[in-house]
């Protein structure tokens, strides 16, 4: 199963703050597409895996990509550039 770190939930977190996202219930969703992986902001779904972080619902993962994902962690790696998520 997909895990999250704190440092993860609170970059996570820092993205819906830096979004502006559409309403107080949206996360940040794991999916893919044509390119791969990618994130996007959106709402809730029935059956989708929720991570929070400080009481605050900040991802959101359906059945089939946490299957997909199998026992990866999502986690920040601090490069040149700043911060970014990365699956290990």
């Amino acid at each position: 199963m997909l895990s999250v770190t704190e440092a993860g939930r609170a970059h996570l977190a820092d993205m819906l703050d830096g979004a502006k996202p559409p309403s107080a219930d949206s996360v940040v969703r794991i999916i893919y597409d044509k390119s791969g992986l990618s994130m996007m902001i959106d709402e809730l779904r029935d059956g989708d895996l929720t991570f929070d972080h400080e009481g605050t619902m900040v991802l959101a993962v359906s059945e089939g990509v946490v299957e997909e994902l199998g026992g990866k962690t999502l986690d920040v790696e601090v490069g040149e550039e700043g911060q970014s998520l990365m699956l290990r």
